[in-house]
């Protein structure tokens, strides 16, 4: 009896360690949207703080990766905390990319991932940018 009870304990204790290990012991929200129509799609997600939205519009897709307080209005981002970070990828279109915004001195800058490595945006990649968030509109 005595020896059931101790292994009973101790697989307690493991299955207890295992799941704190697996969802790094902290707590988790979840919330999940998506709606589609004939060519366009969209999906939301939000996890710990961390906002994923995907558009697909004919062919098309476009993600977006951000921190809680980054707000999006008419194609630019309007408010955005301290070193914010927000992950951009487009692909299915003429030209796949991978960008990010990145909070440097109060302004938001543009940087394009070009050949593994990233470089600031130009203002053809801004204009690229514009339309990308006009996707994303939080407001």
């Amino acid at each position: 009896m005595k020896q059931t009870t101790v292994i009973f304990r101790l697989n307690a204790v493991m299955f207890i360690l295992t799941v704190f290990c697996l969802t790094g012991c902290k707590p988790r929200s979840f919330h999940y949207s998506s709606s589609w129509s004939n060519n366009t799609s969209s999906s939301d997600s939000t996890t710990n703080g961390y906002r994923t939205s995907t558009r697909t519009q004919n062919g098309v897709t476009r993600k977006l990766e951000t921190a809680a307080g980054i707000e999006i209005e008419n194609g630019r981002v309007t408010k955005f905390p301290k070193a914010a970070l927000a992950k951009l990828q487009e692909s299915g279109g003429t030209q796949p990319r991978v960008a990010e915004l990145r909070e440097n001195a109060d302004t938001i800058e543009l940087w394009i991932q070009d050949n593994g490595t990233f470089r600031r945006g130009s203002a053809e990649d801004d204009s690229w940018l514009e339309r990308f968030l006009a996707e994303f509109n939080s407001k």
